[in-house]
């Protein structure tokens, strides 16, 4: 992700920013689970397919990562 002209590394599933993929991730990922965009729930970060859509293929995406930190 480039903020600012600074280029920031970021694990596909680290939702919160926090530089870890962990359970607050997943809690965020499960509140957002089966929302697109316009739906109340919906939080973009936890798209991580990018496909509008936050389902299990993005969970799998998160539980692949899950535990990595930087």
């Amino acid at each position: 992700i480039l903020i600012d002209g600074v280029l920031k590394v970021k694990i596909k599933g680290d939702i919160n920013g926090d530089d870890m993929v962990d359970i607050f991730d997943a809690l965020l990922a499960s509140e957002a689970f089966g929302t697109s965009p316009g739906s109340p729930r919906w939080n973009p970060a936890c798209d991580l397919n990018g496909d509008d859509l936050v389902d299990i293929f993005d969970m799998i995406i998160l539980a692949q990562n899950f535990g990595k930190a930087l």
